[in-house]
């Protein structure tokens, strides 16, 4: 059975099909930007003290912006991504196990993509999840460049990161994957570069880990992750 949920969860990945068994899943592809009306908490007032800070990829100063994920997760992304036209999605993605939400720069080529899973998830449970799911994509994708998984706690939660290159027709593909879960689901947040300009990107990547955090669907307020 966690073999079927692992392949599962790399269809919905990567927007493609994988072989023998298809899935379908029941959860809500809309995303929600709507912040309640409160005053802002400490947690949110460094939010916005990091996303004034300029951060320099490929030599140019990027300013970074705060964005709500399927309702309960919030993270910093460069101010000139934005959220990806479903038809666009579907092309790039074509599989109906596509990622549920996508922001790209504008070429679409560099994105992160958000998929929330139907694997249920305890705690303790992260790190042997990773390593699992890690197999399957071994197993599965054209792995060029395994550079290996870890745990890393922030100051918001703790998630676990996998980091690969891919052969795709074109070229070589970039993927650094974050794993963490919300109410014993889990979530997976993937960003995507072409591999030879992965040490552009680094300080994005940095900027999106540190920033992850979790906020209730009822109030938008912050809890902490896996401690």
């Amino acid at each position: 059975m966690l073999k079927y949920i692992d392949e599962h969860i790399v269809a919905r990945i990567y927007g493609t099909d994988l072989p023998e068994k298809a899935a379908t899943t029941n959860q809500s592809e809309q995303n929600s930007n709507l912040l309640s009306e409160r005053a802002p908490n400490e947690t949110e007032l460094k939010l916005s003290a990091e996303a004034d800070m300029p951060i320099y990829i490929k030599g140019r100063p990027v300013h970074f912006t705060s964005v709500h994920l399927l309702d309960t997760l919030e993270c910093l992304i460069p101010d000139f991504f934005n959220e990806m036209p479903i038809e666009e999605v579907r092309i790039k993605y074509p599989s109906e196990q596509r990622p549920h939400l996508v922001y790209s720069e504008p070429d679409g080529v560099v994105d992160v993509t958000i998929s929330y899973t139907d694997m249920e998830i305890k705690d303790h449970e992260l790190e042997a999840i990773t390593k699992q799911l890690s197999a399957v994509i071994r197993r599965v994708q054209p792995i060029r460049s395994w550079q290996g998984i870890s745990v890393i706690p922030t100051d918001h939660m703790t998630l676990a990161t996998m980091k690969f290159v891919v052969s795709v027709v074109d070229g070589d593909i970039y993927n650094e994957m974050l794993l963490l879960h919300n109410r014993g689901q889990l979530i997976i947040v993937t960003f995507h570069c072409d591999a030879e300009e992965i040490e552009d990107w680094r300080p994005m990547t940095d900027v999106l880990i540190r920033s992850l955090r979790l906020s209730t669907k009822e109030e938008n307020t912050y809890e902490s992750g896996l401690s």
